[in-house]
């Protein structure tokens, strides 16, 4: 994972990428923002769309009534985990 420095200073913060192996500074000054960026790039192993409604109509379409009734108490379980994780 990629190594950072913070550089807090009269002027704000900035913060800096270390090669490890050597302890020198690897780039320009990023705001926090571009170091977010970095990291979640490194971290993120996937984005996964929730398109609720459409998962809804295929189990729908898709399934017999008692499995439908399972799996749509199920989606809104994880609906719930999603909205209350979004705050």
């Amino acid at each position: 994972m990629t190594q950072f420095v913070r550089v807090v200073g009269p002027n704000g913060e900035y913060y800096m990428e270390v090669d490890p192996s050597t302890g020198y500074y690897m780039s320009e000054p990023l705001t926090k923002d571009e170091v977010l960026e970095v990291i979640l790039e490194e971290v993120v192993e996937r984005t996964i769309e929730d398109d609720f409604d459409r998962v809804r109509s295929v189990i729908c379409n898709s399934m017999e009534k008692d499995e439908q009734e399972m799996v749509l108490n199920y989606l809104e379980h994880l609906e719930a985990l999603v909205e209350a994780s979004a705050y």
